[in-house]
């Protein structure tokens, strides 16, 4: 079990960093790397138990190698993928060994002539992969006494999920051909978003219980969504399309909350993500993703402080375009001097503690230089 004293430390840092407030050293939120893997991605879709110990092997890895970080533990149900949702509406989600599953196929082919069989509401109880989520909430708050929060499932935006329901080239011309059926699709999905994120609040046994904020975990911070796809339509259509039904979901739980998406793209569809006023935003939304080079990322820093937007990523580059640690490029001093300046970034990394440790000097220095 791992020990909540343990990173109470790391949370009351944490807290100040999302409130504004005086820090004695920037928030690193780190993990360490080649914790014991005991069960695979297969044996965590199809055991809640497995899915639970696998957390619990992963958490105390860190907090056991590197306690002076500030990573605090949430449940993630990101194993389960990102179609526990799609699958309520009858999308077949397919396990595999080493990553979160996929979705097969698509449930429609045509909007015009399928949208009208597809079922207006969900139920989070008894559809789909719905009672997989909720055994595996139930059995993580019971194991761990509400001690570690639990996240919510997908986050995904209604854009995300609508994809995993008929293909995303069929749903963008869509957007030319019958507009209002794509609206009333999202709107099917908003509503299963956020019928499925209160089931996972009633599971856990209360909002106290879940982090619908991945990045910052704690209450009034908002919920995390992961709008991946926003970057393949333009602004324009992002604004039309997503951006009212985004709204009702952030507006459901609390406004602002964590932003991401794997855009290729900076700055061109920069107007696009602002739009949706997130609190808190993916530092990947960069120039090819993992290719994003030092000027991005300063230039991404000014144009959030502009709009009152805090950061969160991993201050290294990936000039390969591979995400591994053998490829980083590690910051600098005066990078992250500039990066966290203020203290509007959320530094989060991984690789060995030895690494961590050497990352924490840059936090302690750079906040008191």
């Amino acid at each position: 079990m791992i020990r909540k004293e343990q990173f109470q430390e790391a949370l009351q840092r944490r807290m100040k960093f999302s409130r504004k407030k005086p820090l004695d050293r920037i928030p690193l939120n780190y993990m360490v790397i080649g914790a014991p893997v005991k069960y695979d991605m297969i044996e965590r879709c199809n055991s809640s138990a497995a899915a639970v110990e696998q957390f619990l092997i992963n958490e105390k890895h860190t907090l056991e190698n590197f306690p002076e970080g500030d990573h605090i533990p949430i449940f993630n149900l990101d194993y389960l993928g990102e179609g526990v949702i799609p699958s309520m509406f009858g999308a077949e989600q397919v396990p595999v060994k080493d990553l979160p599953p996929f979705t097969r196929g698509r449930v429609m082919d045509d909007l015009e002539t399928d949208l009208p069989k597809l079922k207006q509401e969900i139920n989070p109880e008894t559809d789909g992969w719905g009672p997989i989520a909720k055994d595996a909430v139930e059995r993580f708050i019971d194991a761990t006494r509400g001690e570690i929060r639990v996240t919510n499932v997908d986050i995904q935006s209604p854009y995300g999920i609508a994809t995993k329901l008929i293909g995303n080239e069929k749903l963008m011309f869509a957007m030319y051909d019958t507009p209002e059926l794509v609206h009333e699709l999202f709107d099917i999905c908003t509503k299963a978003i956020i019928d499925t994120t209160n089931a996972v609040i009633k599971w856990a046994g209360g909002a106290q219980n879940v982090a619908l904020n991945v990045c910052e975990p704690y209450d009034d911070t908002g919920i995390s969504m992961y709008d991946d796809y926003v970057s393949v339509i333009s602004p324009d259509l992002s604004n039309e399309f997503c951006l009212p039904h985004n709204q009702k979901i952030f507006e459901a739980f609390g406004g602002r909350g964590y932003y991401h998406t794997c855009g290729p793209y900076f700055p061109g569809y920069m107007s696009a993500v602002l739009a949706n006023k997130p609190r808190i935003m993916d530092m990947v939304t960069l120039r090819g993703a993992l290719q994003k080079s030092r000027e991005d990322m300063l230039e991404v820093k000014k144009i959030c402080v502009q709009n009152d937007i805090f950061l969160s990523g991993d201050l290294a580059a990936y000039p390969n375009g591979q995400y591994d640690f053998d490829s980083h490029i590690q910051p600098d001093e005066d990078f992250v001097r500039r990066m966290c300046a203020d203290g509007r970034t959320l530094w989060t990394a991984w690789g060995t503690a030895e690494r961590g440790r050497e990352l924490l000097e840059y936090c302690r220095e750079c906040i008191n230089s």
